[in-house]
């Protein structure tokens, strides 16, 4: 009898010990926008975890547009563009303002270098009487310096990496340089790199399909989808540079959902299946590519979830916009 109670007191320890070491790990953490009434002005960012736990908030200005925040490659800051431009230090829980907008200009694509020590954007001229041009802010300092060219940035090399889309699109190299450049379809909208540390292939799409671009050697182009009455968008590569998720429009319906495919278009399924008139929108993959974090749309109602990438436990996470998970390996 004592020798059966000393295994249950020891069994019960082990289960203890177990189920604390299970739950002592922070779960995963995304930013997201909190919009207004006006779902076309937000007055937050929130950054909290799956569950809908907030564990830091910062204000944005008052005529703050929502723009996707974009997260530091370590982790510590996150850039909001609104459309200027605020830094929020997570680990000293402030942000400045970086903005323009008081002589004329608006600021939009950040990009971070990988190494998290500059953060790039650039600036437009409200009436477009000057060149659009680029600001770089150096994190240890918090200098900024104004340049026409971002290859002519004061860096190191292996740095930033920016793909320029207008008619023609191009990367910069490790030296900084420009790659050759290709030319995309009219129909093409936008193009992103493919992932932070290749510059062969980019993801581009277009106004009812998305395509593939391999920018080095052939340039040549490809279909990734094309159905009739079904536009696709806002593709996003999973972090094993498998699997895409992406938005899927029926035309007829207006309804909204997720899909997943293989990166040659393979194995295709969809992930999420609103109500008709709901858009699921916004998808972005946890960093260890088991969640989908996304936006969803109910006429002026915005709501962010986050589902498996294959399709099953969906989770509430709060009243919000434009989620990005915080890098893998910060907390």
């Amino acid at each position: 009898m004592i020798k059966l109670f000393v295994r249950w007191i020891v069994l019960a320890i082990i289960i203890s010990s177990n189920t604390s070491l299970a739950f002592s790990a922070e779960p995963l953490q995304l930013a997201y926008l909190h919009p207004l009434p006006d779902p076309t002005h937000c007055d937050k960012v929130l950054i909290g975890n799956i569950f809908g736990d907030i564990k830091q908030q910062f204000d944005l200005p008052s005529t703050s547009g929502c723009m996707p925040p974009v997260w530091s490659p370590d982790g510590n800051y996150l850039a909001v563009w609104y459309p200027g431009m605020m830094l929020v230090d997570l680990q000293n829980s402030i942000s400045k303002d970086f903005s323009a907008i008081d002589e004329g200009w608006l600021a939009n694509s950040p990009v971070w270098s990988r190494n998290s020590e500059y953060l790039a954007w650039r600036e437009q001229k409200i009436d477009g009487t000057e060149d659009d041009h680029w600001r770089l802010l150096h994190l240890a300092d918090q200098t900024v310096e104004t340049i026409s060219d971002l290859s002519k940035a004061s860096i190191g090399t292996d740095e930033i990496q920016v793909v320029q889309i207008h008619d023609q699109a191009f990367y910069l190299e490790q030296s900084g340089q420009p790659s050759e450049k290709i030319t995309l379809p009219e129909s093409v909208l936008t193009c992103k790199a493919y992932t932070q540390f290749r510059v062969d292939q980019a993801q581009c799409w277009t106004d009812d399909e998305i395509v593939l671009v391999d920018a080095k050697g052939s340039n040549r182009i490809f279909k990734f989808t094309h159905r009739p009455n079904i536009g696709e968008g806002s593709p996003q590569w999973s972090p094993d540079n498998k699997w895409i998720v992406y938005e899927t429009l029926d035309i007829s319906t207006r309804k909204t959902w997720l899909e997943i495919a293989v990166s040659d278009g393979s194995d295709l399924r969809q992930i999420t299946n609103p109500d008709d008139g709901t858009w699921d929108v916004q998808p972005q993959w946890s960093p260890d590519g088991e969640y989908v974090a996304f936006s969803r749309y109910v006429g002026l109602d915005n709501k962010i979830y986050v589902i498996k990438a294959d399709g099953t436990r969906l989770q509430f996470v709060g009243d919000g916009m434009y989620p990005a998970w915080r890098p893998k390996g910060q907390s």
